[in-house]
């Protein structure tokens, strides 16, 4: 089974940069299908990376073999912000950090509690958690990737192209107020897929193609920045590397404006574009990488929030 190419294109780019997603929409979309497909197209680690990985998880009295394949991570919905960050008397490594240099995949996201998801900021901004214990702080990388999953609406009907949502705009509101605009800010892809529209038939995506793509984008992303992903890669660096035509810097500012995102969001839109030239083997941005960052950055379907 292989995505269509609109959701193919989607997780190619936040395999290819490292770039943090949303997958939301109606039940049957295949949401949660998609999001662990992304773990078949994560490149493997780096010697480097796969021992930190090792490390963490010898902390928690796990497996301690280095395997070069990323971590993914999929807590359940009931995982508390201990198992998220780490602690107990050991003050063994969470979720966070066991998923480093991996993919940290939240299914179902809003079932999640409040507190639960508003502590990923920290390590989505920084790239570790911090425990404190007894006067002494503890901290833990936790470089990860982080995928989400949602329904549209509390009954799960928005978006359905021959379902009736029964919620209300308040309630609408209030549940994605779970989510919260802060975090919704450090997520760079939001992807609106419609029931039953993942799976095509055969053919539809030319994967041994798509897999040489992508490995041409890693070639090129670790000639120009070491293994240092461009999701994470810092604005400093970015501006001495990226060179924008006056036509580039319109479509840039523009798309922020209209869509009213941060400072943190305009940052991510050129990260994304930089990606997309990755992926086309090219050193120079065009105006078509702006426009479909820009793209894939707007909630593709009905809007749901304000970021």
């Amino acid at each position: 089974w292989t995505p269509r190419p609109s959701v193919f294109r989607a997780l190619l780019t936040a395999a290819a940069g490292g770039h943090s997603c949303l997958l939301y929409g109606p039940p049957g979309g295949g949401k949660t299908v998609a999001g662990r497909y992304l773990q078949k197209l994560l490149p493997p680690l780096e010697p480097q990376e796969a021992w930190e990985v090792a490390r963490l998880k010898s902390l928690r009295g796990e497996i301690n073999t280095v395997y070069p394949q990323p971590p993914f991570r999929a807590p359940h919905h009931s995982a508390n912000v201990a198992g998220l960050v780490g602690g107990g008397k050991a003050n063994e490594p969470g979720e966070a950090a066991l998923a480093h240099r991996g993919v940290l995949f939240l299914d179902e996201a809003l079932q999640f509690s409040p507190s639960f998801l508003q502590t990923l900021r920290e390590p989505l901004e920084d790239g570790q958690v911090s425990l404190a214990r007894a006067g002494r702080q503890l901290v833990y990388p936790a470089r990860f990737q982080l995928v989400l999953t949602a329904n549209a609406c509390p009954c799960g009907q928005a978006g359905r192209r021959e379902g009736v949502c029964l919620c209300g705009h308040v309630a609408i509101r209030k549940y994605w107020d779970r989510l919260g605009g802060a975090l919704m800010d450090r997520v760079d892809i939001r992807l609106f897929l419609e029931a039953g529209e993942v799976y095509p038939p055969e053919g539809k995506v030319n994967l041994s193609h798509e897999r040489q793509r992508l490995e041409n984008a890693l070639e090129r992303r670790r000639a120009r920045a070491g293994q240092e992903k461009n999701a994470w890669r810092d604005w400093g660096e970015l501006q001495k590397s990226v060179t924008l035509t006056s036509r580039q810097q319109t479509l840039w500012h523009e798309g922020v404006r209209r869509e009213a995102w941060s400072g943190r969001g305009a940052v991510a839109l050129l990260r994304l574009a930089v990606t997309l030239a990755d992926l086309d083997n090219r050193p120079m941005l065009k105006d078509e990488d702006l426009e479909e960052a820009i793209s894939l950055r707007k909630a593709q379907g009905e809007e749901y929030w304000q970021t």
